[in-house]
């Protein structure tokens, strides 16, 4: 409650003129949090993905795959039949779920813009997807609200025949109107926009505002259970991605597991529990691979059974039968099984009561062996002040050994300590960038990310462009780089009124790289090498955006000894109609 006071109460513009009001907020949010933890369940069994031996999490895997958003809590049948239908690719179907709305529906109207904007099932109409969206806008639906703040954004106003201009006032409108409504993506657009100072005032307290409420239902979902990960996948780079197992690699490794090789069954059970590597998420696989390795004894088969049944994945729940897994771990000296015993000590359960003293001594143990699970519950004991001397400092630096493991909760309990200086340095930059690095794990990024991969993999160029650039007006670095490439080499023209400019043609080629400058460099301003590399080609060939005017002195120094480039000579507001031949255009 004390969150949704801070998040809907003052208002932006109150919070950027009354930045102690701010702190003082946030630091009674956080001794809230601080008593509230002692008696609830900040301790968990598992506290994120990654926190798993050998899984460390280092940027190239992102989120959950989990319920609907709760934004979908009071969509219609027809819009929730509509989109499972278009997430199946039945256009027709999903077309006549959507004909079943209301005239008012303005989740309805939205997506049926969506359609006509990527041309699925539908032609491709710009203009009539700019209709429905803001009909839907209009009805106040918040992801048409996103959808339509995100083109204004990305519009051109040199768009032949383009009656829809880049405005970036209304962009920002649609976003913060979405943001209030509770959008995920919309309010990681504010925050990633308030944090850079892209169309709004700089202000990392309002950046944090906006990111700490997703954050923090991203970290209660890490907490409950073992969500699926989806691989980030960086379009055009070369190379295989080493991680990426095929089907008959996976194939390989089950028939080892098959033959009696019980760390390879442990580390395909593994795998399985989790979908990751070429694996798909399979509860009942996981559990038949990890319990031929349980039967040799193996610690870390034996402590991932206990969480299974723990959390009851894909078998029955029974703190009793993960007990005497965890027990067994233990005995094998796994660091993953100690915090699993120092969970049901912690708890409780009907073979063995609650025991501080012994919960604490597992979690160290656990800690200590490397399990970022039990760095995490060590560090809320030490928060709390249960079991052991309170030490906000000591919470801190557990807290930071399991983020450097990439524990998805840790990251958002340490950005709350940054916030208010509890523990650690006051630091709202840190703490931004760490709530920034928890929302991209939750399932509204995870999700997009998935479906955006499968549709490029099938050929569907402007479907999966339109998906990557959602998640990139958010501020998501990969996305930005993957929709930066689909408009660079020409696999999609999503933003382009094709009846204006014939496809392909020399004319699109350049406008759609254009469109992909402005990904690249957002890309590239935060810190991704690849995009700054791709920018080094438009500057070296003369492709995008170029200013007319004059130069610095020091350029025109360069110019007269012969080391400098050719002027460029479009202007900002006028688009080259051909792409420039490489060799002519270097001048050698």
């Amino acid at each position: 409650q004390a969150h949704r006071q801070i998040a809907q109460g003052p208002s932006l513009g109150a919070l950027e003129r009354w930045p102690a009001m701010w702190c003082r907020l946030l630091f009674l949010l956080l001794c809230g949090l601080i008593s509230l933890w002692g008696t609830t369940v900040l301790v968990q069994v598992y506290g994120g993905l990654y926190g798993l031996p050998g899984e460390a999490f280092d940027d190239e895997r992102a989120g959950v795959r989990t319920s609907e958003d709760s934004l979908l809590a009071n969509a219609s049948e027809s819009y929730l039949a509509a989109a499972r239908a278009l997430e199946e690719r039945d256009y027709s179907r999903t077309i006549s779920e959507l004909e079943g709305c209301g005239p008012e529906n303005g989740a309805c109207l939205g997506l049926l813009g969506e359609m006509h904007l990527i041309g699925a099932g539908v032609s491709r109409n710009f203009s009539e997807a700019f209709r429905l969206l803001s009909a839907g806008a209009d009805l106040g639906d918040p992801d048409a609200q996103y959808a339509l703040g995100t083109l204004y954004a990305n519009a051109m106003d040199e768009t032949p025949g383009g009656d829809f201009k880049r405005q970036e006032a209304l962009s920002v409108l649609y976003l913060y109107a979405a943001s209030v409504s509770g959008h995920p993506g919309a309010q990681m657009a504010m925050g990633y926009r308030h944090s850079q100072g892209h169309g709004v005032p700089k202000s990392c307290s309002t950046a944090a505002l906006n990111y700490i409420e997703v954050a923090r239902r991203v970290a209660d979902v890490y907490s409950a259970g073992m969500p699926q990960a989806v691989e980030l996948v960086r379009l055009g780079v070369d190379g295989k991605d080493a991680k990426a197992m095929s089907a008959q690699e996976v194939s390989l490794f089950v028939e080892i597991a098959a033959s009696g090789d019980a760390k390879i069954a442990a580390a395909v059970g593994k795998r399985y529990l989790l979908g990751i590597n070429g694996f798909r998420q399979s509860y009942a696989r996981a559990a038949h691979h990890l319990q031929m390795a349980a039967e040799k004894s193996h610690g870390g088969a034996l402590a991932l059974l206990g969480y299974m049944y723990c959390l009851g994945l894909g078998v029955a729940k029974s703190l009793d039968v993960a007990y005497s897994y965890f027990v067994a771990s233990v005995a094998q000296g796994d660091a993953l099984g100690h915090n699993g015993l120092g969970y049901i000590f912690f708890h409780g359960a009907s073979v063995q009561k609650v025991d501080l003293k012994e919960a604490v001594a597992h979690f160290n143990a656990s800690a200590y062996g490397g399990s970022a699970d039990g760095m995490f519950n060590l560090a809320s004991l030490f928060l709390t002040g249960t079991g052991v001397d309170q030490s906000f400092q000591q919470a801190a630096w557990w807290f930071t050994q399991a983020l450097d493991q990439g524990h998805t909760p840790a990251a958002y309990s340490l950005a709350v300590m940054h916030l208010n200086g509890i523990g650690t340095v006051r630091n709202c930059r840190i703490a931004v960038d760490l709530l920034k690095r928890v929302c991209e794990r939750g399932s509204w990024v995870s999700r997009k990310l998935q479906d955006a991969y499968d549709l490029h993999r099938e050929g569907s160029g402007d479907s999966a462009a339109w998906l990557f650039l959602r998640l990139a007006e958010a501020g998501h670095d990969v996305a930005q780089m993957n929709l930066a490439h689909l408009l660079d080499s020409g696999v999609s023209s999503l933003l382009l009124n094709a009846s204006a400019v014939p496809e392909p043609s020399e004319q699109a080629r350049a406008l759609g790289r254009i469109q992909a400058q402005r990904h690249w460099e957002l890309s590239a301003e935060q810190g991704n090498v690849l995009a700054e590399l791709r920018l080094g080609d438009y500057a070296y060939y003369g492709w995008g955006l170029r200013l007319r005017g004059g130069f610095s002195d020091e350029e025109d120094d360069e110019s007269a000894s012969g080391t400098a480039a050719a002027p460029a000579a479009a202007a900002a507001s006028t688009v080259d109609a051909a792409d420039a031949d490489p060799a002519a255009t270097t001048g050698d």
